[in-house]
């Protein structure tokens, strides 16, 4: 993964009303900005092969069955699950992508949403994944 791939997915989200704002850390990308007067935050990991390893997405109401495809297309395959960040009307939407193993993610996500006040709520699996 290149700095150029995130610029082209800042462009297409721009044209959605979408400023994305992008840091480059140590081994990931963290995102953030606002589409339709909500916030938006994600992190994208890659690794030394230069592949899009995973990807946390968090929406707050904006529209999903358009922005998923989008990201879908810039990780090169589909998210893996979604879950409610809390129990209150509102609150964060997070949807995530994971290039090897997404079922051990998942299994651990299972064991954090069953804790009292963990965060993780409505855990749903979507789609399989392949591995690439």
């Amino acid at each position: 993964m290149n700095d150029t791939d995130l610029k082209k997915l800042q462009l297409q989200l721009n044209r959605l009303d979408l400023n994305l704002k992008i840091r480059k850390l140590q081994n990931c990308y963290f995102c953030s900005g606002k589409i339709h007067t909500k916030d938006i935050a994600m992190v994208i990991s890659f690794e030394r092969d230069g592949f899009r390893n995973s990807m946390y997405l968090d929406l707050y109401g904006q529209k999903e069955n358009l922005l998923i495809p989008i990201f879908s297309d810039f990780m090169n395959y589909q998210p893996f699950c979604k879950y409610q960040n809390s129990r209150h009307e509102g609150s964060s939407v997070t949807y995530e992508w994971k290039r090897k193993n997404p079922e051990k993610r998942y299994c651990k996500l299972m064991g954090y949403s069953s804790e009292i006040g963990s965060g993780i709520w409505k855990l749903s699996r979507l789609k399989e994944v392949n591995e690439r």
